[in-house]
């Protein structure tokens, strides 16, 4: 059985399929990361006592796998997002 999509979330991807912006996926990585960095400065306004960092690590195959926590505080009503990502994945010359 599939999970709704949060509203938030689902207003957001909206947002993004109307602005007509390309997706992230079909330019290069560069114009990817420029995209990419551009939508985030959207959410710099998000004080930064609204949300904790932690930093981690987990065992990986070879080496550790650093992480980052960020968790909205207990009185934040922040909206929260998951981002899982390594360079591994994307080819750059």
């Amino acid at each position: 059985m599939a999970s709704a999509l949060d509203p938030q979330i689902k207003m957001l991807l909206d947002a993004a399929q109307q602005s007509g912006a390309p997706g992230l996926h079909t330019v290069s990585p560069t114009e990817a990361r420029d995209l990419y960095r551009a939508g985030a400065a959207l959410f710099a306004s998000i004080p930064e006592q609204a949300i904790t960092i932690n930093e981690l690590t987990c065992p990986g195959a070879v080496d550790p796998i650093t992480l980052r926590r960020y968790r909205p505080t207990a009185d934040s009503s922040v909206p929260l997002a998951t981002l899982i990502f390594s360079w591994r994945w994307v080819d750059v010359w």
